[in-house]
């Protein structure tokens, strides 16, 4: 059903103006349907919400609405793919903001960075001043390499005054992508100098310093400001920091009276972490093999 006849349907019902029972009761069903899909969405009830989508579509294959919404709730519950199918039916162009951002993502979830900017750029075309948008479309020209492009995008923002913490993050994000990783933790400090405990600045610098080998900075960084990072992330760092500390161990100059002492403190670690419960399976046999090396 085209959203005309979704609206002119609405107003004949309201109006008191008579339909023949059957399609008053379909079209009266149909709308109910349609808001009771959107709101199980906002709750969180992303299965069931696509199954009532689903079979709105079915039922009324021609209608853009449920399309928008359709890929919207799918990007929601990150089936990229499938949002991203749902939107080759859309015309870009003339799609809601809403629709645009969410379809962005998902190509930028799945590594479609070109199409990501496309659809970044649609938005900012809506609006110069979106800064969720910008923001998106800065990560995708960094993560595709487009370095240029990400800085370009980047300056154009017209409120920088009004954005600066936000830009300064994406400074950074553009940093990492170059390999500069203390310019980046520079930026990110930058940020927490102006706004202490900003959890997106926290998270970036505990994560680059993961991914520098510096798992015990890392560690200490994220137990400073619980929620910043995931509990599972926090396992992870500290396998990370005791693996770290078997190589140091084993590295060392000790007397030798002391030789094993770093590897004997590292083990004792790693025996600590593999009793705990809360490992994954992946993790626990990465700790079994460290403790093997040791």
């Amino acid at each position: 059903m085209s959203n005309k006849r979704h609206f002119a349907l609405i107003t004949l019902i309201w109006s008191g103006i008579s339909l023949p029972v059957g399609v008053a009761s379909a079209a009266t069903f149909q709308v109910e349907s349609h808001e009771r899909a959107i709101e199980l969405a906002r709750a969180g009830a992303l299965d069931e919400s696509l199954e009532l989508i689903d079979e709105l579509r079915t039922a009324d294959p021609a209608n853009l609405q449920l399309r928008y919404d359709q890929s919207v709730v799918l990007g929601w519950a990150e089936l990229d793919e499938e949002a991203v199918a749902v939107a080759t039916e859309i015309d870009a162009e003339n799609a809601p903001a809403y629709v645009l951002r969410t379809v962005a993502k998902s190509l930028r979830n799945l590594g479609d960075f070109e199409a990501a900017a496309s659809w970044y750029s649609l938005l900012l075309a809506q609006s110069d001043r979106d800064i969720e948008a910008r923001i998106g479309l800065v990560m995708a020209h960094a993560d595709a390499g487009r370095i240029s492009a990400a800085r370009q995008a980047l300056d154009a923002h017209p409120d920088p005054e009004n954005h600066r913490i936000r830009l300064r993050l994406a400074e950074g994000y553009i940093l990492e992508r170059q390999g500069r990783f203390t310019e980046a933790l520079a930026s990110y400090q930058a940020v927490l100098d102006r706004d202490p405990g900003n959890p997106s600045a926290l998270r970036a610098m505990v994560l680059l310093l993961r991914s520098i080998l510096l798992p015990q900075e890392a560690l200490t960084l994220a137990r400073q400001h619980p929620g910043v990072v995931s509990d599972e992330e926090i396992v992870n760092l500290e396998a990370d920091a005791a693996a770290l500390r078997i190589r140091f161990g084993a590295q060392s100059a000790y007397p030798a009276s002391q030789k094993f002492l770093g590897t004997d403190k590292a083990l004792s670690n790693l025996d600590e972490l593999v009793a705990r419960n809360d490992l994954t399976a992946a993790v626990r046999q990465r700790r079994l093999y460290d403790r093997v090396v040791a």
